[in-house]
């Protein structure tokens, strides 16, 4: 049985991610960065509770002398799917201190994770990693300038990692979704732009791209979709990809629209 890490496998895209490979039988560790987030996660995949076991890390904590258990070191994959960073900001509002906490979250993590599972991916000749920036990395917001960034570092350390990994069955990649439709999304369109949300769910993603997002496709990308382009890439079918960014994004990135309100 195959063994994936999946940071920030509470959040909304993670547990997706979580989901696709307990259904496929692989065994999973998932991170989260709070109890509570941790214990929910462990109750709502009691089904599969032979098959994962979860731990938390906290990404203030993140340095060279902090140990994980060597069981969590020795994976097949590593997902990360941590992220985030709150609120977006003008340049005159964003303080030094969320500049540092949206890089420990976003960029220090991932690359902690990655040191620890690397040397043992390496000795197998054997490896995936995944991880998810944004589309933020590649069409810069006027504000939350320390998001782009950071989605932006990882884009570019993914790259670097893959050339670190020549000669070996070690693949890097990244996906950066656009704005995904989950419940949060859901919750703050309808809100926001008056829309029903007793409507289906179909009905309210097709509203919200189409009155307020200028995507080349209809509807938002969903957490299913970006779960499914992870696991392809983890897939035998993806030896021979790697060092690349996949955009999701139902062809937001290419219009000439920029809402700085939205990740």
């Amino acid at each position: 049985m195959k063994k994936v890490l999946v940071s920030g496998g509470t959040g909304q895209i993670g547990k997706s991610i979580v989901k696709l490979f307990l259904e496929n039988n692989y065994y999973v560790y998932i991170h989260g960065s709070n109890k509570n987030s941790l214990e929910n996660i462990s109750n709502e995949l009691k089904d599969y509770k032979n098959n994962f076991e979860t731990f938390l890390l906290d990404s203030r904590d993140v340095s060279d002398n902090l140990k994980i258990k060597n069981e969590i070191k020795d994976v097949d994959i590593l997902v990360n799917a941590i992220g985030g960073g709150g609120s977006h900001e003008s340049w005159n509002k964003t303080t030094l201190e969320k500049w540092t906490n949206v890089y420990n979250l976003n960029v220090l993590t991932p690359i902690y994770l990655i040191k620890q599972v690397l040397e043992g991916m390496k000795e197998k000749d054997y490896g995936r990693i995944i991880n998810i920036a944004s589309i933020s990395s590649v069409k810069t917001l006027k504000i939350g300038p320390e998001y782009s960034a950071a989605k932006a570092a990882i884009v570019n350390l993914s790259q670097s990692l893959a050339q670190e990994c020549k000669n070996s069955r070690i693949t890097v990649n990244c996906i950066s979704p656009g704005l995904v439709y989950t419940e949060k999304v859901k919750e703050i369109m309808c809100q926001m732009y008056n829309i029903n949300e007793n409507e289906n769910d179909d009905k309210i993603n097709k509203i919200i791209s189409d009155n307020f997002f200028p995507n080349l496709l209809e509807g938002l990308p969903t957490t299913n979709e970006i779960a499914k382009m992870v696991y392809f890439l983890c897939s035998n079918d993806a030896n021979h990809i790697t060092g690349q960014n996949f955009i999701i994004d139902s062809g937001y990135v290419l219009s000439n629209f920029v809402d700085s309100s939205v990740e």
